[in-house]
């Protein structure tokens, strides 16, 4: 039993570093002097800590490391963190009014579900849809945009046939369409808007600590993702209106920016319409769901109100700390130390070969 638990605790240990790792892959930078990126490694951050978020040794114990974020990820949710993380379950976990329409499920190549009722063949019946609307296909487990596909007549078998090939679980669903706000800026993605969620232990209900505009670039096409070269604009949680974005530039640098780079239409300063009733609406709905503790949500904001493309349990903590600290936030510093993880003042510091400290 104890052989048992060593080898398992090293295997999370490894899964933790291994993810670590490849965050400070993704930004790794001259701008950042060796030394200061050993004390970082050493205390939990990455290069990007420092570079974005302004982590330094006198403020770091305000600061919600990588180390530590991934590994007690499992308490964020408890036993719902792979369920949120399943996209086939949203459906079954969301009301249908939050949900994008005609979302199926395929197994293996196989049809298995949806959230409307299809008569004969799901392919003949996608097919007729995709003749008056743009789907998307994405598999069930991803990641940072990878594997999406815009889907049309012209590509759909050829999808569908590599899904079944790879014996994989993956979803059919409408693009759902943005307000024009959005689509001005850039059209060649669906520039999601993401909601980084927390339930107050005190009050047990959801608010938002931090919210963002993802836009897409020639360079992402057809995805907004950050890590495909897509950037994103911090959004005044309270107003609606979108402030300065950031951009990691080619050489790997990262760029303050105001407008898009590709079509040079102004985002900073833009009002997003309707943003305080349907924000509130959006919370009073997942505020029912007693079980979401912890979610990075993926929305677009349409013009019934929103609809949540994903939800994520362990949303990208990169960047999220650049406007405030976890832990000079009361309410979000009590969420995390009600899953047991403190300021480090409260807790030794975490040290980068200790694995088992």
């Amino acid at each position: 039993m104890m052989l048992f638990s060593y080898f398992n605790k090293l295997r999370w240990h490894i899964t933790v570093y291994k993810y670590f790792l490849g965050k400070e892959k993704s930004y790794q930078s001259q701008e950042v002097p060796l030394r200061d990126k050993i004390w970082l490694w050493q205390n939990g951050f990455n290069s990007f800590s420092k570079r974005q978020d302004g982590v330094t040794r006198s403020n770091s114990h305000l600061y919600l490391d990588t180390l530590r974020y991934k590994k007690y990820h499992r308490r964020y949710n408890g036993l719902f963190h792979k369920a949120i993380d399943n996209k086939a379950l949203l459906p079954f976990l969301l009301p249908e009014n939050l949900i994008p329409e005609d979302y199926c499920i395929f197994k293996n190549g196989k049809f298995i579900g949806s959230n409307v009722e299809i008569e004969g063949p799901a392919e003949g019946y996608l097919k007729k849809k995709m003749a008056l609307k743009p789907f998307i296909y994405k598999p069930v487990y991803s990641s940072l945009g990878i594997g999406i596909i815009e889907l049309n007549q012209e590509n759909f078998n050829r999808v569908l046939g590599f899904a079944k090939a790879k014996n994989r679980t993956f979803i059919i669903s409408e693009k759902v369409q943005n307000q024009a706000y959005s689509a001005k800026f850039f059209n060649g993605s669906t520039n999601t808007i993401r909601f980084h969620l927390m339930r107050d232990p005190a009050t047990h209900k959801l608010f938002i600590y931090d919210t963002i505009h993802k836009i897409g670039t020639q360079k992402s096409t057809p995805v907004d993702n950050w890590s495909k070269g897509g950037c994103y604009f911090h959004i005044d949680k309270e107003s609606g209106k979108i402030g300065s974005g950031l951009l990691k530039t080619d050489d790997n640098k990262i760029k303050v920016i105001t407008h898009h780079p590709d079509t040079g239409i102004q985002i900073t300063g833009i009002q997003i319409p309707g943003w305080k009733h349907k924000v509130n609406n959006l919370l009073n709905e997942l505020n029912k769901h007693i079980w979401l503790r912890y979610t990075g949500i993926d929305a677009v904001l349409t013009e019934q109100g929103f609809k949540i493309l994903e939800l994520n349990s362990l949303p990208d903590l990169d960047g999220l700390q650049a406007k405030k600290p976890i832990f000079s936030d009361p309410q979000a510093a009590a969420f995390f130390e009600n899953a047991g993880v403190y300021p480090k003042q409260k807790r030794e510091s975490v040290k980068f070969f200790s694995f088992f400290g």
